[in-house]
């Protein structure tokens, strides 16, 4: 602590990380819909929908008030590992294992 102090490193307690502030969360739904481990997920621009992408090649839409399925894409040859929404909201693009882009 005292080398942090040193270098000036030292946060202010009252900033610090408070872990007892999670005992708050609590799981409020769960999705079934993948056959595989989900490697990402993201939300549309209008926090309507989220997206996942899996390990089964298969990109899913979601509605986020009753997370239910919505649409299933598919193209990916390999699994799917990021996924980005436009600023606009009007396209969605997903990045494979095998290093291919779809839009």
């Amino acid at each position: 602590l005292n080398t942090a102090q040193e270098m000036g490193l030292v946060m202010n307690r009252a900033v610090a990380w408070k872990p007892h502030i999670y005992h708050r969360l609590a799981l409020q739904s769960s999705v079934m819909g993948h056959f595989c481990a989900v490697y990402c997920l993201t939300f549309d621009r209008t926090g309507l929908r989220f997206i996942t992408g899996s390990d089964d090649k298969l990109i899913k839409i979601w509605t986020a008030r009753t997370c239910q399925l919505y649409r299933t894409l598919r193209g990916h040859v390999y699994d799917v590992v990021d996924l980005s929404v436009s600023c606009d909201n009007r396209f969605l693009a997903s990045a494979g294992n095998d290093h291919s882009l779809r839009l």
